[in-house]
């Protein structure tokens, strides 16, 4: 007579700790139909500790820490999903440690922080936001927010990732130039995206508008802040990473800071932080 040892399934049991599309949410029940999956919105720190040891998958956004000592208390935690493109918030260390897999989606939001930085930069090309705070005064100064038309102008990306060459792309819709940098990446690459890549001092020198779509580093910030200094007209900065930035906004439109993580760079009014300006 055969005896077989039949090994039990673990049913999933899922914590969602942040609001997520609701297509996410409903390709994560069609997938896993027998998962136990709880959406638990706005638990702090201490209410997360002492739920998190009963769920074998965490899944979290931006907003939700996962330290070590939350770890610590979650024995039977098999899988951190971070819905987003970076894992900051997240300590990989102590995951690693306790056999915790992390995943992530790091293109999952390129689209996103490509269409915001567009979104910044004709802001600032228009000066949207000192002409919307000005409209809300009651007053209607159109001559003076005019701006300057995105098409035929030069735009140069600093970090050629998956954002830079999309924004790239959009650009060229607005019938700009563009220049791009990134030691990192092919010449043939980015001629195929339809740039030009030159050295650094280059496009520094030949843009209109500079946008940094790179991490942050000394090299960067003195990048940036090279840019300010290196023309006689007048030129714009496009600044995703407020940790980046930290001149005086005494340009035409300042610099705009916008999907990074860092904060943003406080200089004159003139600075747009959409955070505080769109209201």
């Amino acid at each position: 007579m055969a005896v077989y040892q039949v090994k039990e399934r673990t049913v999933p049991r899922i914590l969602i700790t942040e609001h997520l599309a609701q297509e996410g949410l409903d390709l994560l029940r069609r997938e896993l139909p027998e998962a136990w999956i709880d959406q638990r919105i706005g638990l702090v720190h201490a209410q997360l500790r002492a739920v998190l040891g009963g769920y074998t998958v965490l899944i979290v956004d931006s907003a939700t820490h996962v330290t070590d000592d939350l770890l610590a208390t979650s024995p039977r935690l098999q899988l951190i999903g971070r819905a987003g493109s970076s894992v900051d918030n997240i300590d990989l260390a102590a995951a690693s440690r306790r056999g915790v897999l992390v995943v992530y989606a790091p293109g999952g939001d390129v689209p996103a922080r490509a269409e915001y930085s567009m979104a910044l930069l004709l802001a600032l090309a228009r000066h949207l936001v000192p002409a919307n705070n000005s409209l809300k005064t009651g007053k209607w100064e159109h001559s003076r927010f005019v701006g300057v038309e995105l098409a035929n102008k030069t735009l140069g990306i600093l970090g050629l990732g998956k954002v830079g060459r999309e924004v790239a792309r959009l650009a060229q819709a607005f019938s700009m130039r563009v220049l791009g940098y990134d030691p990192d990446v092919a010449v043939g690459q980015a001629q195929r995206a339809g740039m030009r890549m030159l050295s650094k001092a280059e496009v520094l020198q030949q843009a209109d508008f500079v946008m940094l779509h790179t991490v942050h580093s000394a090299g960067a910030s003195e990048a940036a802040d090279a840019h300010r200094r290196a023309r006689n007209a007048p030129a714009q900065i496009g600044c995703l990473s407020g940790e980046l930035c930290r001149w005086p906004c005494d340009r035409r439109g300042g610099p705009a800071h916008g999907t990074g993580s860092g904060p943003p760079g406080r200089g004159s009014a003139r600075c747009l932080q959409p955070a505080t300006h769109w209201r």
